[in-house]
């Protein structure tokens, strides 16, 4: 069978659909190889994959020191973003996945690995580009609005770092005009999206495929609850849980402050998970409105063990959250921060299965309002539960890795 180099970029939700992927394809009979920075070693072994160091390490750490970059997202000057992308160390992550491709068959990797198309150019190994993001494709009729001055000189910064290190490495600059044509090529293309999610129009994309979300409930099979949890979880009705994964948050504090106190002014429990943003009891006013029974802080659980024994999900609209919470029919009450949260909290809020709110504003008032007005209401619940059946109907990774077999060299 085949040697596949499987890659991807970002934080821990960029990475696990990939994962997911790469155990699929294993399955199959390939000899899969997952190219990920040295913090996303341990979970590629942990799910029983071969990894390969790509690029500087990113991880808990790294993600906590660039905590306002996340908040500030999209009011960051050029200055910030030519340092964010020096940060990425492009020049290395291509030379290391160069390396790893040599001897393989084919080449799979994030929307989010932009380097993966170089290596491709640089040495005709065969590559398919996949995403999680469907936000990447246009989903509106008519035409795109004009950039402002302002994502003008954005993508300025990046046309001309990319063309730099392209520079640096041996390969010929790419028009301005033509970057994102490079990128999405005539090849194909993998969406790691659910059509009863959000319907991109792909009429100048036809090589793209919608194949459903990537779900993998077995990447963790050794891990169980601790007695503490399982404790908290029968001690009363499902709780809300909140969950900002891998995103970091400048303030823990206040995020663990106001949904305590908005919780509390809904009756509800809440189960808190700690994450990259290190979210803790030490956090916890003592004038918190909110008794020891009815609130407790976890560290990492998996979500498809933990998202079906709550009664709602409060979460920073990640894809892999968002997704998570449509698979077992629960309504979000979502809170973006930076990339496609926006995108997945509108969509959440169109679809009804919840709403979002502005996280810079949030207090315990209007968080408690949106909970009960859009969250915890029976239409929300009903909704959510409909869109789960349609869901689990799909098989995104079986789909994903058919498409990969037909395009396999011979």
């Amino acid at each position: 069978m085949a040697r596949i180099i499987v890659t991807s970029a970002g934080t821990v939700g960029d990475f696990v659909p990939f994962v997911a992927l790469g155990r699929r394809l294993e399955g199959r009979g390939h000899h899969v190889v997952m190219g990920v920075n040295q913090a996303m070693v341990p979970l590629v072994e942990r799910a029983g994959l071969e990894a390969t160091p790509i690029g500087g390490p990113f991880g808990e750490n790294e993600a906590r020191q660039r905590a306002r970059s996340f908040a500030e997202e999209g009011r960051r000057g050029p200055a910030d973003l030519a340092e964010d992308l020096r940060r990425l160390d492009l020049r290395r992550t291509y030379c290391d996945l160069h390396a790893a491709v040599e001897g393989a068959d084919l080449l799979v990797s994030s929307s989010l690995q932009g380097v993966a198309p170089w290596v491709h150019e640089a040495t005709g190994v065969p590559w398919i580009n996949a995403t999680i993001f469907a936000m990447e494709f246009p989903h509106t009729d008519g035409p795109s609005p004009p950039q402002s001055d302002e994502e003008r000189a954005h993508w300025r910064v990046i046309f001309d770092h990319r063309n730099a290190v392209r520079a640096e490495v041996g390969l010929p600059p790419v028009a301005d005009a033509h970057w994102r044509d490079v990128y999405w090529s005539d090849r194909l293309v993998l969406i790691a999206s659910s059509a009863h999610f959000s319907a991109p129009r792909l009429e100048e994309r036809p090589q793209a495929r919608m194949t459903g979300f990537w779900f993998d409930d077995a990447m963790t099979p050794d891990w169980s609850p601790d007695p503490g949890l399982s404790a908290f979880l029968a001690g009363g009705p499902p709780p809300l849980v909140l969950t900002l994964s891998s995103l970091p948050v400048e303030d823990p504090a206040r995020v663990v402050r106001v949904h305590a106190e908005g919780a509390a002014r809904v009756g509800a429990r809440l189960l808190i998970q700690q994450g990259w943003a290190g979210l803790s009891r030490s956090d916890l006013p003592a004038s918190t409105a909110s008794g020891e029974e009815n609130l407790h802080f976890t560290g990492h659980v998996p979500h498809d063990w933990l998202l079906p024994r709550c009664r709602a999900v409060i979460h920073h609209g990640g894809i892999g959250t968002t997704a998570q919470a449509l698979r077992v029919g629960r309504p979000s009450l979502v809170e973006p921060y930076c990339n496609d949260q926006f995108f997945n909290a509108a969509r959440v809020a169109e679809l009804g299965v919840g709403t979002a709110v502005d996280h810079r504003h949030l207090t315990p008032e209007n968080l408690a309002d949106a909970l009960a007005r859009h969250v915890l209401t029976a239409d929300a619940s009903r909704r959510a539960e409909a869109l789960s059946q349609l869901i689990a109907a799909e098989d995104g990774l079986g789909t994903a890795c058919d498409l990969i077999a037909l395009h396999l060299p011979g």
